[in-house]
């Protein structure tokens, strides 16, 4: 779950964005659920070793003294296991009452796959 709700953050803001927005993001896709800071960046940076995820570096920021904030971006092979993801979320719950969870898929994956 936290590997698609940090996908969807990262994708809601335009496909670049950086740990607090992707923070924020998150905690407002998974509201009323927490989601532990503690646990983003190990999670991102698992993302990316698996080749979900691609990040670079920005310029020197004066005003955070000198230091670069690292933006993630989803890459191609990150956006089709959300799209599985969807699938599978939405077989185990079609016919059974429930609410399809992933429905906002399409509307993140913006962008064409290839």
């Amino acid at each position: 779950m936290m590997q698609w709700l940090l996908t969807a953050a990262i994708l809601r803001n335009d496909n670049k964005a950086y740990g607090s927005v992707i923070y924020d993001t998150a905690k407002e896709l998974a509201h009323p659920a927490r989601v532990s800071f503690g646990s983003l960046y190990p999670t991102l940076e698992r993302m990316e070793r698996q080749g979900l995820l691609s990040s670079s570096f920005s310029e020197p920021i004066r005003a955070r003294g000198g230091r670069s904030r690292r933006y993630f971006a989803v890459t191609v092979s990150g956006k089709k296991a959300l799209t599985r993801s969807e699938s599978l979320a939405n077989r185990i719950s079609g016919g059974s009452g429930l609410p399809r969870p992933l429905q906002l898929v399409p509307i993140l994956l913006k962008s064409d796959l290839h």
